[in-house]
């Protein structure tokens, strides 16, 4: 029997002991969703929900948070401040997520610099050492632009050229500003390698682009989303994952429910096949938290209530055969 633990707010985890998870080394992007009750702007400040955020993060393994939180580590220093130690101490590593397509543009390094200053390096310098984040997480996406559909493949290829070189910006930004130890990631798409859309000049120019980025960033995040069987998502990842030396290498899962998977054990499951597949050192990160938490936080239920209690403990487990 596997056992999916699932953390009730106002309810006492004495109830029972959660099952740890397979993996202790899953990551999760934490956008600011604002619809989401689970969003980091709904969450963060709210010392309820952080303790059940938290625990949830503790029993599903969850080890590395990429967090948005717009200008809030400048506005609400203190807030982020005491989030991020709470995470520190937990052992669970702590990135500012900052997402813009159009930093690929030259013209625009200047614009990524600034938000690295003020929300990272700015932040990191007026708060103690255990508040302090330990990365910037960049979700940059050229073939999310709106011209993309219309590029040739040649202009498709210097789109991702542009993109090494923003990386490459970034991180001689943190280490020319005081921010050297601090790390860098990336999320990439799975068929950068080997579709035809992509004009690479031949297999030695795509490599040397692998090789640069991945001695720039100390961690690539491959998005192989809507995909549903492990050899789909096999045949996305496996060339990056044998490549890829420079940098470590994980795989997003997205949560999409239903969908992608017909209910959150589907997803659990292809979580614990790549995870055996690959070793659990490469990482699963969870596309995105306020999807998980939907399925694996329960619903707030008043703690003096015999319902709500009884409802809450019903909820702590989640049982499927193996």
């Amino acid at each position: 029997m596997k056992i999916r633990a699932l953390v009730p707010l106002a309810v006492s985890l004495s109830l029972v002991s959660p099952s740890p998870a397979a993996s202790t080394m899953r990551g999760t992007w934490f956008w600011k969703s604002a619809s989401s009750p689970w969003g980091s702007i709904n969450v963060v400040g709210d010392a309820a929900k952080e303790a059940s955020v938290r625990a949830n993060f503790v029993s599903n393994g969850i080890s590395h948070v990429y967090g948005s939180y717009g200008n809030r580590p400048v506005t609400e220093t203190a807030v982020i401040a005491s989030w991020n130690t709470s995470l520190n101490n937990l052992g669970i590593s702590n990135e500012l997520l900052l997402a813009e397509n159009s930093w690929i543009n030259p013209t625009n390094h200047a614009s990524m610099n600034s938000k690295i200053q003020s929300r990272v390096l700015g932040f990191n310098a007026a708060v103690a050492p255990s508040a302090r984040f330990s990365g910037v997480h960049l979700d940059i996406e050229p073939q999310a632009l709106a011209t993309w559909s219309g590029l040739t493949p040649t202009e498709k290829r210097d789109h991702l050229l542009m993109l090494r070189d923003t990386y490459t910006a970034a991180r001689n930004y943190l280490d020319n500003h005081g921010g050297a130890t601090i790390s860098l990631a990336a999320d990439l798409p799975v068929w950068l390698d080997s579709s035809p859309s992509i004009g690479w000049d031949d297999d030695a120019e795509r490599d040397a682009w692998y090789n640069d980025i991945s001695a720039t960033l100390d961690s690539i995040t491959l998005m192989p989303f809507d995909r549903d069987t492990f050899s789909s998502i096999d045949s996305g990842v496996s060339w990056e994952l044998a490549n890829i030396t420079g940098a470590d290498v994980r795989v997003g899962l997205e949560v999409d429910i239903p969908g992608t998977w017909s209910n959150i054990d589907e997803f659990f499951d292809m979580a614990d096949e790549i995870e055996t597949a690959y070793g659990e050192t490469r990482g699963i990160d969870i596309q995105s938290y306020a999807k998980f938490a939907e399925h694996t936080v329960a619903v707030p239920e008043p703690a003096t209530s015999l319902c709500g209690l009884l409802a809450a403990a019903a909820m702590v487990f989640r049982r499927k055969k193996d």
